[in-house]
């Protein structure tokens, strides 16, 4: 059953990552006690756990802020998800099944529905559902938890992407179908290239989101 320390904190956390709580942002404990109908301790706990992992901080006599996205460690999650991301297709493309296809139809819809409808949270978390199937299939579940730890700046980089208006959606739906494609073909060189490319997609972005955005990043 999940403690009221860790519900406070993935509450807490998913809000940072949705951006609902902007880089910078002044928060309280005794806030997040009334949002979230909670006592003092597990708030407090909650927090310091998220400290520690670098998505808020403490400034002495100003407060607690939600930290700014720090562009290195986006730009390293990146390399390192694409870096793993990669061997884990080209593990599924070679030995995959039926239900797998199905899913990442349904999700590829389900994402499409999302940005018609200008639901920019339902996209975000459908297309990380899509990329962790991948490693679910080649039971490598671990290694996608394992990189959420790693990849927050990462997240909240791929939030603002979404709500960036120069930037269209399209493009990231297109390469999931590429990909989807090349997973049915059984084709693993159009696999590589397409992920690499859609990867690739946060390199070529950045300096876009950084300009429209520069309030947010260290």
């Amino acid at each position: 059953m999940e403690s009221l320390q860790d519900r406070a904190y993935d509450t807490i956390y998913e809000s940072i990552i949705s951006l609902d709580l902007l880089p910078g942002q002044r928060v309280s404990d005794r806030d997040f006690e009334v949002q979230l109908e909670m006592s003092r301790t597990p708030i407090r706990e909650a927090m310091l756990r998220l400290t520690r992992n670098g998505l808020l901080k403490s400034v002495p006599q100003s407060g607690t802020f939600i930290t700014k996205i720090n562009l290195g460690k986006t730009l390293d999650a990146r390399y390192v998800r694409q870096t793993l991301e990669r061997k884990v297709i080209g593990e599924v493309v070679s030995n995959h099944s039926n239900e797998l296809v199905e899913d990442l139809e349904l999700l590829i819809f389900e994402q499409r529905r999302a940005a018609n409808r200008n639901e920019l949270k339902s996209f975000f978390n459908f297309d990380d559902k899509f990329h962790e199937s991948f490693y679910t299939a080649s039971n490598h579940a671990n290694i996608w938890h394992w990189l959420l730890t790693l990849s927050s700046d990462l997240n909240r980089f791929r939030s603002l992407r979404l709500a960036d208006k120069n930037l269209s959606l399209s493009p990231l739906l297109q390469e999931h179908e590429e990909l989807l494609a090349a997973v049915k073909n059984n084709d693993a060189e159009e696999a590589d290239k397409v992920i690499q490319s859609h990867l690739d997609l946060q390199l070529i972005d950045k300096d876009e989101v950084t300009k429209q955005y520069p309030e947010y990043f260290e």
